[in-house]
Order: C-alpha cells, then sequence, then structure tokens
C-alpha cells in the first residue's frame, strides 16, 4: 500500500485530497496544527471506507515538530512515497506594511516547512522506490498583485525550491506543483462575494476542490513530468491585479 502524507489536510482543499487518494487506495496521513477534532474525523471517515489513515499533529511553524513529522508517519504508516505540501498560512499584509514577525510565520509554515519535509521524505524513502511531492502554490505566482505581500513572495520562493527539488531528487522522486486561484471563501470573504468573483472568471467551475484533486491525480500518474506547476485556476491568473480589497482583507 502505497502512503501519503498530506499537511493541513483536516479540513478545505486538504480534506478533499485526503479523501480522493484514500479512494485511490493510499494509506493517508492527515497532518494538523489546531483541527485535531476535525482530523481524527477524517481518520475515522476513512477507516469506516475501509481505508487505513492516522493523524499527526505538528506545527509546522516548529522546526522540530516539522522535523519529527516524517518519523512519525515511518513508524505508524511506513515510508511516505507521495507528499503533498498543502498546509498554508495565509495572512493580508503589503509591501509597505508587512512586519517581520508576519514574514516569519508566513515564510515559516509556507516555505521552510515544505523543503523540510521533500528533504526527510528523500532521506526516509528506501532506495529504488519511486516517489512523488506535489506543493501547494497560488495563481499568484504568475499574477502579481502586492496584496498579501509577505504569503505571495513565499509561494514564489516555494515554485523555485519546486523546480531545485525537482532537479536534486531526480530520477526517484517527481517534485510538481499545483497552482490554483479562487477555490474556496477566504478571509472575511463572505459565500456571496466568492460567488460574484467566482462568477467574473474565464472558466467560473473550474478552481473547485475536485479540480484540484484531479490535477493532483495526473501528476501523481504522469511518470515522465517533473519541475511543472498546473495551474488550476479557471484563467484567473490572465485577469491581472483583481483587487482583493474589499472581498478578503481584515475588515479595520
Amino acid at each position: 500500500m502505497k502512503t501519503a502524507l498530506i499537511t493541513g489536510s483536516s479540513k478545505r482543499v486538504g480534506r478533499g485530497l485526503a479523501l480522493g487518494l484514500a479512494a485511490r487506495g493510499y494509506a493517508i496521513a492527515v497532518h494538523y496544527h489546531q483541527s485535531k477534532d476535525l482530523a481524527q474525523e477524517l481518520v475515522d471517515e476513512i477507516v469506516a471506507q475501509r481505508g487505513r489513515a492516522r493523524a499527526f499533529g505538528a506545527d509546522l511553524s516548529s522546526v522540530s515538530q516539522t522535523e519529527n513529522l516524517i518519523p512519525s508517519v515511518v513508524r505508524s504508516l511506513g515510508p511516505p512515497d507521495c507528499l503533498i505540501n498543502n498546509a498554508s498560512t495565509f495572512e493580508y499584509d503589503t509591501a509597505t506594511s508587512f512586519t517581520s514577525s508576519l514574514w516569519d510565520e508566513q515564510f515559516n509554515t509556507n516555505l521552510r516547512g515544505p523543503a523540510l519535509l521533500s528533504r526527510d521524505m528523500a532521506a526516509a524513502l528506501p532506495s529504488g522506490k519511486p516517489g512523488c511531492i506535489i506543493n501547494l502554490l497560488d495563481q499568484k505566482v504568475d499574477n502579481l498583485n502586492p496584496e498579501f505581500f509577505s504569503y505571495t513572495v513565499s509561494k514564489i520562493a516555494l515554485e523555485a525550491v519546486t523546480k531545485l527539488m525537482a532537479q536534486a531528487l531526480a530520477p526517484q522522486i517527481r517534485v510538481c506543483a499545483v497552482a490554483p486561484g479562487l477555490t474556496l471563501p477566504s478571509g472575511a470573504q463572505t459565500q456571496a462575494q466568492f460567488e460574484e468573483t467566482r462568477a467574473r472568471l474565464l472558466l467560473p467551475e473550474a478552481s473547485s476542490v475536485e479540480a484540484i484533486t484531479q490535477a493532483v491525480f495526473y501528476l501523481l500518474d504522469a511518470s515522465s513530468v517533473t519541475g511543472q506547476v498546473l495551474f488550476v485556476d479557471g484563467g484567473e491568473r490572465f485577469q491581472s491585479a483583481r483587487d482583493y480589497s474589499d472581498t478578503i482583507k481584515p475588515e479595520d
């Protein structure tokens, strides 16, 4: 049985990915930070469907907790041959208002965490056993907007890590990325605002949890593909500099 570690998989996109891969026969390492109850509910749901899953708590902004995650999965489920770096910190700031603490918070979780987990997965995977790492980016990496400054820079850096790791870990491990667009309501955004914004996309229904899951399935199966970023954004990146200020940023 193959094993997949999916960070931030207790809810939202991560939960959809976990259910999708469990249905494909993967044992699922359900990672969570604060949502322990939701993680256990997901584990119970997978087990009820005759799958195999365990929950693992870790704060990915902590080096020690991050470095303990892969060994914990290995002891419980075996070495993961699939790592999906989905967990992300998404906080509002701008190029003129960001703080060092918010910068560190987002870079530690969004960049350093995935890099450490990729390194540790590669070390744990037995020689000759193929693996795949998929990083969740954001259409913002190809559609620059100074809103969410620290977050955007961290995702741009993770895109570079994706390409560097693809070179470093070949041929045993392929490393790719999925860059979603507007998928679920975020921050202060209401459901009505989300629907209004999504309706303006080139493909309004394209950037969904199901579409992201299908993109991940493709990359897992595409044995000749590595170092690639697959955009699943409904064409959002072609509608440059969309103004998020009235829908997502915190109210004053």
